[in-house]
Order: structure tokens, then C-alpha cells, then sequence
């Protein structure tokens, strides 16, 4: 292979290789191929043709190595085309090769040479991807890049003398994969890499020889700590080899020590001294104080609904062993959730470098909200480990928005993290809401409006159920139900033989987004209620899975006797529109703002508040207005600033004025002379008058 253009590619699985899946080979590599980048192979005019003059040394490693291991190594370029390739003889797309023999748990290698044969059709520019396949046996599955050296000499010169393959982040102590380059011609030249202050080498394992003749030159008497300084690993190149290659390449691990805990966190930076007493350096871990960190990933989930695939709750540990082993880690749902039971670990799927396994479920207020973890084995390098939950029920009582859980327990690890978004299928709101007084038979609820957000949700062959609470003794009577949007098929509503529940029947779900209607729903409330919103509860097949709650909605507002008595009036800004207990009704004037004061008809107010039109006059002569209320009587006259109540004159700030042929007055002064509260509301522009 002298004087050839070669590159020496240099691989070992124990450091390299995924394994990665293979389809059937054709020209073009699947895009789900996984690649490692060799080098781009360029010359002076751009490109390289790929000819019997281009070689590749390879060495393949299997770590541990198990009785039998095969794989398949192919070509790719960056187009993902298949460059055909030479091995012993064999020219093809592909190479198949096997590894066998040797002592279980003992590491074994196979080389050999490949090139590529003249073909004036293949060609590339750019990158060579060069893809191990692990078919079967104990390829160690690694996700690093290949070692590569230079094309275009006999063969490839170390660039540096010492790389890291893997460099650990810990607090006690952390393992570290290091790679000597010694060239041949420094024979007994020592290559060392030196800790900084506070650290120390430990545990210095067999060196692997990369690039070897199976000769066993490359021994622990190669690789050592110094023996007078700890913090010094020292590889001597060997004196004498047998093969053809120009330098050793070899690979080992070893333990770093931390022996002053004051040392400063942060990255571990050796200095690398070479065989001609050149120094450098290099990073070969991270010092730092365990930690976890907790973050979630959420996806959206169905409220009243059992939902599969919800999201990831991920734990970053910044050293290894931050999680601690053997302790718990508790994950706490919000009230309205659950853990789907029945699925126990299978409603979870755990991944990652800490060996967190599923324990048990516990209940709060005789709920499954807490699903208990276990760190079955600790990390042994930083990272994450995530947790993917695959199945929750979501109650529908849950408000739209994030789904928050708590993290606590005893394995070094708390916070709050959301794991999904919460999504309510259907609104369920109230038209028409009434006043229910406590007590009464037969009170007249709000209609009930369920609006589908997409078709369907309303499911067929099931029911929908409007039901009572404590606070009633039961309903009365329904009307029925109108379908407003869609082609939902529904049957009349039927009123329970207790009274607590209406049930609607679904025929056929809806194409389109559906609304219906319930209306004339009545009910007697409970003469111990709590004055307040009177809620139902929608719920049933058709709107929940089983277990899983309902819609709440207030379909009334519960008042005592006396409060129901009371009359309450609106009045809004530049509408002729006024509403008296709920009941909408028409003036000739509408409120208006004049001098940032509120002008309101005195008339319509007097009416509004119990005054019938036979006790407000209006005497056009001396243009006053008399209002008789009660045992109140009261008078105003156009223009003058004077108010009388029975007679006791009160002077006002301003004057009654004639606004469309009717008395207007700004709302304070109406108020007062009529001996009732008002509220102003800024938000839509509107004043509200109240007698008690």
C-alpha cells in the first residue's frame, strides 16, 4: 500500500458507532439513515475520483465482546448514494463480517483494508459517510464520530497526542475515555496528561490498542499513573512493533478523583504533554455539585377524557449520581386528575441515564393523583432521564390552560413542571339566567347551551345528563331541546323518577359542530340553599368518560324572599334599551353623557324603581315634574337647581333639563329624590339602580 493516496479510518464501537437501521440496498440511502461524517475528500480541481489508489484501514472492536457479533459496513456520500467499495476481494456495496471467538467479556477486533475500484461514473464531492450496521450480537451502541487521519500520504499523522472520547461531569469521582496517538519513531518517548490541583487518576484500565498487528505490544506497563505524582498519567510509546503502521493509537479509561472539595466548579482542564515536550491542553471532564433539574413537556390532552401519549416530565442531573439511589420520587397530579390505574408501568415509558423505575400509585382524598418512582440504579454519567406518561384521565372539570404537576420525594429532586394542555371539547354556558328564591316549588332555571368546539364530540348510542345538587330538592319539569347548529340527532329530554336528573339521549353525532338547547327546565331549591349561583352538573356518555366529572354551570341565582322583592333597574349609555329584573324594555330617550355628567329620564327611572306613569304628572305651565313614591314626594322644575322631598327644599349642582320631550337629570340627584342606591359601570358605560 505504499505510495497510494490512502485514508486511514480508525473505528472502534466501544467509541464510535450507532447501530443503524439498513433497508434493502439501493442507490440512494433511506432518509432515516443515521451517518458519522469520515472527511471531505477534496483536491485542488474540487473533487476526488474514487479509484483503487483511495484505501481505508479499518478496525472494528466489539466492547464487551459476547460470543458472536455481525455486521454490515456500506459507503454513503452526502447525497445518500452508495459508493461501491473493495474488501478481500469482494466488490460491493456492501460488506457483511463477523466477529467470533475469544473469552466472554473480553474485547476483540477484526481489521482489514478497503478501496474503491475505477469507475469513472462514481464520483463525489464533499463528505464520505462510512455506516456500521449491527445485525446481531454485542456492538456497543455509541454516537461518536470516527477518527480520521489525512489523504494524500502514506499514512495518516497524529494531529493531536492525546483526545478525549468521553469526558464525564461528577462530584465525587468520574470515569474518562482518553486516546494516545505515539508515533513509532518515539519509541520509549512518554506522553502524559496532568490533573490540575484538587484532582487525582484512579483506576487505570487495560489500554485497547486501535491500530495493532494483534502482536500485544500496547500493556498496562503502557499506560500508568506517575509514580511519584498522582495526578499524572503517563503512556510510554512501545519500543518495537511488528506491523507496517507509523505510530500507535490506543485507548483507555480511568477514573478521576476529586481529593479537594474547595477545588472550583467547572471544567477539569488537563495539560497534555507530548512526546517532544510540547504542552497543551484539554478539558477531560466537569467538576460540579450534584443537581437535578425538572422540566416538562406538554401536549394537549381532552378534558373528561382518558388520554394517551400526554407529555414528558425530564429530569437533567449536571453530574452523575445527582438522583440518588434507592429513594422516591413522588409526581402529584392537580385536583381533577388521575393516573390511569389500570395501566400501572405500562402507562409509563422511562428512558435515560438514571434507572428510574414506576413503584406504586397512592391516593389523595381517595383519588389516584400520585404516581411513586424509584431510582432502581444511578446515573453514571450527567444527562437526562425522562419519564414518558402514556395514558391520564383528565376530569372536565379542569380549566383550559396547563396541567401542572408537583415533584417531590427523597431522590434529590422537587418542582412543578406542566405536562400537558388542558383542551375543553364543548362549552356548556346559560341563556336567560333567573332568580330561584329559596324554598318555592317550581322555579324557573336559565336554558342550557352545550356547543360542540369540533363535530362529534356529543357521542351516539349515549346520553347526556343534566343533574342536580344538594341545593335542590329536585327539578319539576323540562321543556325540550332545540338544536341550534348542526345535524346532532336527539331525542326529548325525560325527567328522572327522583327528580335529580334529566337525561337526553343522542341517536347520531353530528357532522358539524353541534349546539343544542335545553329549555323550561324547573326546579324547587332547598330552603336551607346558600343564597348564590344554583349549579347543574352536565355530564353522562355522551360528554365524559366514565369517572370523570362534568360541566358546572350556574343556572340560576338563589335569593331569599325579601331579596327577591327587590327590584333592580339598568340603564345604558346612548340605548333606549333599559332592563328592569331581567325583562328588557324600550324608552323614548336614551341616557346620555353631558359635561362628564350622566343624564338619565326621571320618569322611566321612577317606573323602573315601583313608581307607576299614574304618580309621575307633569304640569306644563309651570314646567315641573311630581313624583309621588311611597310617602315620598318629590318635585323638580325645569331650570332650577331647587329638589323638593315632602316639602325640604335640597340644593342640587345642577338643574333638570328637557332632553326629547323628556326630564333628564344627572343619575346622583335621581337616586337621591327617589330614595334608592345606584352603581355605575365604566365597563360598558351602564348605571344600575337598586331598591331594597
Amino acid at each position: 500500500m505504499k505510495g497510494s493516496k490512502v485514508l486511514s479510518i480508525v473505528l472502534s464501537l466501544a467509541l464510535a458507532f450507532a447501530l443503524l437501521p439498513f433497508g434493502a440496498l439501493t442507490a440512494k440511502a433511506d432518509d432515516a439513515t443515521k451517518w458519522v461524517a469520515v472527511k471531505k475528500i477534496t483536491t485542488d480541481k474540487g473533487e476526488l475520483k474514487l479509484d483503487e489508489t483511495t484505501e481505508a484501514r479499518v478496525a472494528v472492536v466489539v466492547d464487551p465482546y459476547f460470543y458472536e457479533s455481525e455486521a454490515k459496513l456500506y459507503v454513503i456520500d452526502e447525497d445518500k448514494d452508495y459508493k461501491k467499495f473493495k474488501v478481500n476481494d469482494v466488490t460491493d456495496y456492501v460488506y457483511n463480517f463477523k466477529l467470533s471467538g475469544g473469552d466472554i467479556g473480553k474485547r476483540n477486533s477484526v481489521s482489514f483494508d478497503i478501496s474503491f475500484p475505477n469507475d469513472e461514473n462514481q464520483s463525489f464531492s464533499g463528505e464520505l459517510y462510512l455506516v456500521i450496521e449491527g445485525k446481531n450480537g454485542h456492538f456497543k451502541d455509541m454516537n461518536e464520530k470516527l477518527v480520521i487521519g489525512e489523504t494524500g500520504t502514506s499514512q495518516a499523522a497524529a494531529k493531536d497526542s492525546v483526545s478525549v472520547v468521553n469526558a464525564p461531569s461528577f462530584y465525587n469521582s468520574g470515569d474518562v475515555k482518553l486516546k494516545f496517538k505515539g508515533k513509532k519513531e518515539d519509541k520509549e518517548k512518554q506522553i502524559k496528561v496532568t490533573l490540575p490541583q484538587g484532582f487525582k487518576w484512579s483506576n487505570i484500565d487495560e489500554p485497547l490498542a486501535l491500530i495493532d498487528d494483534g502482536s500485544n505490544n500496547i500493556s498496562s506497563d503502557n499506560v500508568k499513573k506517575d509514580k511519584d505524582n498522582d495526578r499524572v498519567l503517563v503512556f510510554t510509546v512501545p519500543q518495537k512493533s511488528t506491523n507496517n503502521d507509523e505510530y500507535y493509537e490506543v485507548v483507555v479509561d480511568a477514573t478521576i478523583v476529586v481529593v479537594d472539595y474547595s477545588t472550583r466548579y467547572g471544567d477539569v482542564k488537563a495539560t497534555v504533554t507530548n512526546a517532544d515536550g510540547k504542552e497543551s491542553t484539554i478539558v477531560v471532564g466537569k467538576y460540579g455539585q450534584y443537581q437535578v433539574t425538572v422540566k416538562g413537556e406538554a401536549e394537549d390532552v381532552t378534558a373528561g377524557r382518558v388520554n394517551e401519549n400526554v407529555g414528558k416530565i425530564i429530569f437533567d442531573e449536571t453530574v452523575a449520581h445527582s438522583l440518588v439511589g434507592n429513594r422516591y420520587i413522588n409526581v402529584t397530579l392537580p385536583e381533577g386528575a388521575e393516573w390511569d390505574v389500570d395501566s400501572g408501568k405500562d402507562g409509563f415509558k422511562i428512558s435515560g441515564k438514571a434507572g428510574i423505575v414506576f413503584d406504586h400509585f397512592a391516593k389523595i382524598d381517595k383519588k389516584d393523583r400520585v404516581a411513586v418512582f424509584r431510582v432502581d440504579s444511578e446515573s453514571k454519567s450527567a444527562g437526562e432521564t425522562t419519564i414518558e406518561i402514556k395514558k391520564l384521565k383528565v376530569g372536565a372539570g379542569l380549566d383550559e390552560g396547563s396541567l401542572t404537576v408537583e415533584i417531590s420525594g427523597t431522590a434529590g429532586v422537587s418542582g412543578k413542571v406542566a405536562i400537558a394542555n388542558v383542551k375543553h371539547p364543548l362549552t356548556v354556558t346559560v341563556e336567560n339566567k333567573a332568580k330561584a328564591v329559596l324554598g318555592q316549588w317550581g322555579q324557573t332555571l336559565g336554558d342550557i347551551v352545550i356547543t360542540e368546539k369540533e363535530a362529534g364530540t356529543l357521542r351516539d348510542d349515549a346520553t347526556i345528563q343534566i343533574k342536580t345538587t344538594d341545593d335542590y330538592y329536585g327539578f319539576t319539569a323540562v321543556g325540550g331541546v332545540e338544536v341550534r347548529k348542526g345535524n346532532i340527532d336527539v331525542a326529548q329530554p325525560k325527567l328522572s323518577s327522583d327528580g335529580k336528573t334529566i337525561e337526553i339521549s343522542v341517536r347520531n353525532a353530528s357532522t358539524e359542530a353541534a349546539e343544542i338547547v335545553v329549555k323550561g327546565i324547573k326546579a324547587t331549591v332547598n330552603s336551607v340553599a346558600p343564597t348564590g349561583d344554583l349549579k347543574v352538573n352536565v355530564t353522562g356518555d355522551a360528554v365524559v368518560d366514565e369517572g370523570l366529572g362534568g360541566y358546572s354551570v350556574a343556572a340560576a341565582t338563589v335569593v331569599t324572599p325579601d331579596e327577591a322583592r327587590a327590584v333592580q333597574a339598568k340603564f345604558t349609555i346612548d340605548s333606549a334599551n333599559y332592563v328592569v329584573n331581567g325583562e328588557t324594555k324600550t324608552m323614548d330617550v336614551a341616557p346620555f353623557i353631558q359635561d362628564s355628567r350622566t343624564f338619565v329620564p326621571v320618569k322611566y327611572v321612577a317606573e323602573a324603581v315601583g313608581v307607576s306613569e299614574s304618580n309621575v304628572t307633569w304640569n306644563p305651565n309651570w314646567k315641573t315634574v311630581t313624583i309621588f313614591k311611597g310617602d315620598r314626594v318629590i318635585q323638580m322644575k325645569i331650570g332650577s337647581k331647587t329638589l323638593l322631598v315632602n316639602g325640604s327644599a335640597i340644593e342640587m349642582d345642577t338643574a333638570p333639563v328637557i332632553k326629547d320631550a323628556r326630564t333628564v337629570l344627572p343619575i346622583a340627584w335621581v337616586a337621591k329624590a327617589l330614595g334608592v342606591d345606584y352603581k355605575w359601570d365604566d365597563t360598558d358605560r351602564s348605571v344600575e339602580f337598586y331598591v331594597r
